[in-house]
């Protein structure tokens, strides 16, 4: 922070953002039914063990083949191989909501590793919200909470992919990210010091009915889970809901 844009002994409680994504390592299992073409590979969750950290971004804002409210998985092909078929490559990748015949991939990718995207001899992927079947439009991939009031009014793919940016402001509860920041008074003179704590900054619906989970839930509860709905058979949790680090600020 530049503390020649602020003003002596005024005291500052409020802060605007508007982050393209919030990028963070959690312990993760992927369950996959059979007949999903990852389902046998070693990302596949058979007992505890299996979960690894992974790195994933929460998209807020849209640039290249990201949307708003996407979820993107980073992975190496390591973590992905199958023993008997190729390894998809390292990279970035969505994860599809819903599998069914023809859409039988639960990884999707976004961007590979080590490729430089021209736009002529190396294109971006399509986003896959343009994807029809039982489940179209923005609801081909898992992503972020629903809330219309925070991400706009119209949930398809002119607003997820809009330009019109999303603002994070601690003064509101819009969006329910828990976006709060300590008061600070600034005297002249002063350097200004932020410290982020991102302790339990990140929600998910872990599931309670074990009639819901057509997988082997992780001992630990706070292994996040992954995978796609395929028939009645739900192979993740349900809903992701990210918070913004509580910022401490002081003036010394």
């Amino acid at each position: 922070m530049d503390s020649a844009t602020y003003v002596d002994g005024n005291t500052y409680d409020n802060y605007d953002l508007v982050p393209l994504y919030l990028e963070m390592v959690m312990e993760a299992a992927f369950h996959f039914p059979a007949g999903v073409d990852e389902y046998g590979y070693a990302l596949d969750f058979i007992t505890d063990g299996d979960e690894d950290s992974y790195t994933f971004r929460l998209y807020f804002n849209p640039i290249h083949n990201f949307w708003k409210r996407d979820i993107l998985v980073h992975l190496e092909n390591t973590q992905i191989a199958s023993p008997t078929e190729k390894a998809y490559p390292s990279g970035w990748y969505w994860m599809r909501r819903g599998v069914e015949p023809g859409n039988s991939n639960f990884l999707i990718l976004a961007v590979e590793d080590g490729v430089v995207y021209d736009g002529t001899t190396n294109v971006l992927p399509a986003h896959p919200g343009n994807l029809t079947g039982s489940v179209p439009g923005t609801e081909a991939v898992i992503d972020l909470f629903a809330d219309g009031t925070f991400w706009g009014s119209s949930a398809d793919a002119a607003t997820y992919n809009s330009t019109n940016p999303i603002h994070i402001d601690s003064a509101t509860a819009v969006g329910g990210l828990g976006a709060v920041m300590d008061p600070f008074t600034f005297t002249t003179g002063d350097t200004i010091t932020a410290v982020p704590d991102v302790t339990n900054t990140f929600n998910f619906w872990y599931f309670t009915d074990p009639t819901d989970s057509d997988f082997l839930d992780p001992t630990d509860t706070d292994v996040v889970d992954f995978g796609p709905d395929s028939g009645s058979e739900k192979h993740g949790d349900w809903g992701f809901h990210p918070f913004m680090p509580i910022f401490t600020i002081t003036s010394t």
